[in-house]
């Protein structure tokens, strides 16, 4: 980070000396991150992912049913 230039999170707006890391891609004017948004942002994902599984996991199982269902009616 260069001497004059005062990166801020893209996200929460915190400066790099507020921050206790920060992570620039390119320019002040780039993406740039605070290690406190990198926690929310893993957080967030992790919390999508465990969503997105349950609703997997439900609609495997109301398949399941419905073919159970199906082929009792076939029979």
């Amino acid at each position: 980070m260069s001497g004059n230039s005062i990166y801020k999170c893209s996200f929460c707006g915190v400066t790099e000396q507020q921050a206790k890391r920060i992570i620039a891609k390119g320019g002040k004017d780039e993406a740039v991150i605070c290690s406190d948004c990198v926690v929310q942002c893993v957080t967030v994902f992790a919390n999508l992912a465990s969503i997105l599984a349950l609703e997997e996991r439900s609609m495997i199982e109301a398949a399941h049913i419905q073919g159970g269902e199906i082929t009792k009616i076939s029979l």
